[in-house]
């Protein structure tokens, strides 16, 4: 699918219909059409996204914006579009981002529980 007629609808600012032709798009191509976009838009744009196309397209952006793209959404969402992420590339968000950043989302979510493969080992003193 062309991305021309989901510009028409953003420069519009037809977010719901833009989203749902976005989220029919393959993953990269969507991920590349945000990243087109000035930041109000990609902003406008990624937060009404469903929940699993949100996920699958926010793991081809660096970390930064992730955690900007995450940040509009509820908590719910973000905890849900966290869940969604593939566990590898959630822990590359987890490790790539500042520590500052890593708090400020654990504090907003709650406790992030990584999965049992990822998880380390208890260090014995």
């Amino acid at each position: 699918m062309p991305t021309d007629p989901i510009h028409d609808l953003v420069a519009r600012e037809r977010w719901e219909e833009s989203a749902v032709a976005l989220a029919g798009l393959p993953r990269d191509q969507a991920a590349e059409f945000i990243a087109s976009l000035a930041d109000e838009q990609q902003q406008a744009l990624f937060q009404r996204l469903p929940v699993d196309a949100a996920a699958q397209i926010l793991v081809h952006f660096p970390y930064y914006l992730q955690y900007v793209l995450l940040h509009t959404r509820d908590r719910a969402d973000i905890r849900a579009i966290l869940d969604e992420i593939p566990p590898g590339e959630r822990m590359q968000l987890f490790d790539e981002l500042p520590e500052e950043a890593w708090q400020r989302l654990e504090e907003e979510i709650g406790e992030i529980k990584l999965p049992p493969s990822l998880q380390s080992a208890p260090v014995e003193a």
